[in-house]
């Protein structure tokens, strides 16, 4: 039988119980590649299980126990390297939140067809949060429970607000939820209120900020609606998960920067607006998420209200930047997370020390004024990182521009010297054959000058042969004519 092997550690005063896959999860959250954040946890895990000292152990469990010391000397091995360096201060805050010491909440703004879903789901897994929460889904359990009645902005799509009466004038600060009702005892009895202890008067207030005389009926119902879901339900559940130290991803149009600085007041939070700054771009992420995948307004909602949704848009990025809460533009879903990732970690290292009752976005235990102040610098971390991540995306954009022209003449001088060493070798191949030449026809003069040089010798002997023949001829005849004369002698 298989007995579980778990190592206790104490850190910050509370025990926690962890084993492979939880050191993993804190290197996933610190931006560590998966593949490395696998192998390095096994290595380090069961570095840690040779060196630990029992506690308990039975059939099902083995206890070992370590110190936070020995936990990080086993780590800092391998992360502190190129490549993997991951700080001190920066592993244990990751150990903070992955252990509930501290909660992380994020929230993840915009309109339909944005994203939001899709990075919300993609960030969740990468920092190891479990929950991701959706304000479309708050507002269909509200809506199973109030009325249209009692609540008509609740039933109607955001898209579709200005169908809805409003009451009040020139759309001040009475909204048609229950939370405005024209009744004043219903009023006062919500203002009273657990739900709605936090920030009314500062919601009146900020609104004033937003609203124009001009603002349109749809962007007002908006705003209406976004309070209606966010203050009843999104704020009980956010102070239950500070409560209890969980960590949770909001995402949804409801998430006004408004009622964003509200709870980034009241809690532990960070939030970001997204938005498509590209129309035919947003029109075709609606186009895939639609039922029959067309853009055709007959067949698509989204497509047939495109326009309200747009302005809709062009409003929360307004809000967003009077709050300086960070404003993306997600064309590219990869380069978003990657921004979203880098800032929550700087904002986990430089506002993690808010471990008040404001949580990790309020200043004013500390003295700091109001959590505008933070808010500012979220925004300033976010500005960071985007020039960072942009200079990146400029440096690449010349390296894939360059890498044609680098191509190109990396070729032109590939075949200028492969044309260049056939000429050489050409030319040298010219050279040997004209020497060789050279030296056939030496050959050729010197052989024929010998073969001349025999011939005239041999025909010199022959010469000086007939020389001596013709002598010895002369000598014959001389004999001859010698041995006749006396012959002549005795016949006279």
């Amino acid at each position: 039988m298989n007995v579980l092997s778990l190592l206790q550690v104490q850190v910050d005063g509370k025990t926690d119980f962890f084993d492979a896959s939880m050191l993993r999860k804190v290197l996933s959250l610190l931006n560590v590649n998966e593949s490395q954040a696998l192998s390095i946890s096994a290595t380090v895990y069961a570095d840690l299980e040779r060196s630990a000292t029992g506690i308990s152990s039975n059939d099902i469990v083995a206890i070992h126990s370590v110190t936070k010391d020995q936990l990080w000397h086993a780590m800092a091995k391998h992360v502190k390297k190129p490549g993997v360096y991951v700080d001190a201060v920066d592993f244990w805050r990751a150990w903070q939140v992955q252990f509930h010491h501290k909660n992380l909440i994020i929230l993840i703004g915009g309109t339909s067809g944005c994203g939001k879903s899709t990075l919300a789901s993609l960030l969740a897994s990468r920092l190891g949060i479990e929950r991701v929460v959706s304000t479309d889904n708050i507002r269909s359990m509200m809506r199973s429970h109030i009325p249209a009645s009692e609540c008509p902005i609740l039933h109607v799509s955001t898209y579709n607000t200005d169908t809805v009466a409003r009451s009040g004038v020139d759309g001040e600060t009475r909204r048609l939820s229950p939370l405005y009702s024209p009744d004043a005892s219903a009023a006062a009895s919500v203002e009273n209120s657990p739900v709605n202890s936090v920030g009314t008067l500062k919601r009146k207030k900020k609104d004033k900020l937003l609203r124009t005389p001009r603002e349109s009926r749809l962007v007002l119902g908006w705003r209406d609606q976004c309070d209606a879901v966010v203050w009843p339900i999104l704020s009980a559940f956010l102070r239950r998960m500070q409560l209890t130290n969980e960590s949770v991803i909001v995402e949804g149009v409801h998430l006004s920067p408004a009622n964003m600085v509200l709870l980034a007041e009241t809690y532990r939070c960070i939030p970001v607006v997204l938005y498509i700054k590209d129309e035919k771009r947003q029109r075709h992420r609606m186009a895939v998420r639609s039922k029959y995948m067309t853009e055709d307004p007959a067949h698509n909602t989204y497509i047939r209200h495109i326009g309200n949704i747009r302005k809709i848009q062009a409003a929360f990025t307004n809000d967003a930047r009077t709050f300086k809460i960070p404003v993306e533009e997600n064309s590219n879903i990869d380069e978003t997370l990657t921004r979203l990732h880098a800032m929550l970690l700087i904002c986990l290292r430089e506002l993690g020390d808010a471990t008040d009752s404001r949580g990790l976005m309020g200043d004013r235990a500390r003295g700091k004024g109001p959590s505008t102040q933070t808010l500012c610098r979220v925004e300033a971390i976010y500005q960071g990182v985007s020039d960072s991540v942009e200079r990146l995306r400029e440096m690449h954009y010349a390296l894939m521009v360059a890498l044609p022209v680098l191509y190109v003449v990396f070729m032109i001088v590939l075949i200028s010297r492969i044309v260049g060493r056939d000429k050489i070798r050409r030319i040298h191949d010219e050279a040997e054959a004209k020497k060789q030449r050279e030296a056939e026809k030496a050959d050729a003069e010197a052989k024929q000058k010998k073969e001349e040089k025999k011939l005239a010798k041999e025909k010199k002997l022959a010469e000086k042969q007939a020389k001596k023949g013709k002598g010895k001829a002369a000598d014959k005849s001389a004999d001859k004519e010698e041995e006749k004369k006396p012959e002549t002698k005795k016949s006279k």
